[in-house]
């Protein structure tokens, strides 16, 4: 009975003393292994940490840089965008403001055929717009260098010269405080004789017409003009005519304005019928003092009005020495200031 019973405690205490040993013999190794790999992943993590710090500096200036070009794009939602009388045939009844200069310039073609003879018109149709208050504005308009070319089975021939050019004014009449739908304004316009060559007129000629911006929705607006005009005919007499244009224009965003428009004439020449154009385009703002516009059109009625006509203009607005108000304001009254322009 001993013998039996001591051979298990044997068997036991082998059992348990050889892992023991295993353990002991094998413990240093470990530990040294444990060591080496914390020498190793403590420079690891320190390094870590400076990416992440450098990672941290280059989030910083990526936000420095999104901010400057933020900054260097112009908000046109917080400036007084420029509003331009190109493209469309009527012009509107808002001046530009005090000490401020306007451009208004572009590219025109015309085609006028007529019985055995073709006839291309180019013009360089230019607006210069003066603000003298802020009710009123003066005006340079003409189509400044005009090109005729004439073809036909016999051979051809080009004209070319000046325009004549006109000297006017536009004078609002009605604003109710420049918040209203409705704004009134005329437009009064004199040409002495002037121009060149074919292109020439020999007698003082003009209109006066009575101009008006009818925001009727959110998004559409009418822009009527209505009018008389003295102009020279192609034989050299003086004819007086009544005008009137329409505009309708969409502003689907602050930056497109598509539109269309009508113009009437009741006699295009001394002696001639009534004539009516129609055309239609697009005018897109850049930037709150540059609007770049394209357009075209085709006549309805009459023998002189283009069949068709495409063109495509720019306008720009510089400040002089802009002014919210003018001395020369006490004339017609105080005005709100306009808003502050970036």
């Amino acid at each position: 009975m001993p013998t039996a019973t001591r051979r298990p405690v044997r068997a036991t205490l082998t059992f348990v003393c050889i892992p023991l040993a295993l353990c002991a013999g094998v413990a240093p190794t470990l530990c040294a292994q444990v060591a080496a790999l914390g020498e190793v992943q403590i420079p690891r993590l320190a390094t870590l940490a400076r990416d992440d710090d450098r990672l941290a500096a280059l989030a910083r200036d990526d936000s420095r840089l999104t901010r400057l070009a933020r900054d260097d794009t112009p908000d046109t939602s917080q400036c007084d965008l420029i509003d331009a009388d190109r493209p469309g045939i009527a012009d509107g009844s808002h001046v530009i403001g005090a000490g401020q200069l306007q451009l208004e310039t572009g590219y025109l073609r015309e085609r006028h055929p007529e019985e055995n003879v073709r006839r291309r018109l180019t013009f360089v149709p230019t607006l210069l717009r003066i603000g003298l208050t802020s009710r009123v504005e003066a005006r340079l308009e003409g189509n400044t260098f005009s090109r005729e070319h004439l073809s036909a089975t016999g051979g051809s021939a080009t004209n070319t010269g000046l325009s004549p050019l006109f000297l006017g004014a536009k004078i609002v009449l009605y604003d109710p405080k420049q918040v209203g739908p409705l704004q009134v304004a005329t437009i009064v316009r004199v040409a002495p004789p002037s121009g060149t060559d074919e292109f020439r007129t020999d007698r003082v000629t003009g209109d006066v017409r009575l101009v008006a911006d009818w925001q009727f929705a959110p998004t559409l607006s009418l822009n009527p003009n209505v009018g008389w005009a003295q102009y020279e005919g192609d034989s050299g007499a003086r004819y007086g005519t009544a005008i009137g244009y329409l505009t309708l224009s969409w502003q689907p965003t602050s930056r497109w304005n598509p539109f269309v428009d009508v113009a009437y004439q009741s006699r295009e020449d001394a002696g001639g019928t009534w004539a009516a154009i129609a055309d239609a385009g697009v005018s897109w703002l850049v930037g709150c003092d540059l609007a770049l516009d394209l357009s075209a059109g085709q006549n309805l009625h009459g023998f002189t009005a283009p069949k068709p006509f495409v063109a495509a203009g720019i306008s720009v607005r510089a400040d002089l020495f802009h002014r919210a108000t003018h001395p020369l304001d006490r004339l017609h009254g105080d005005r709100p200031t306009q808003s502050a322009r970036l």
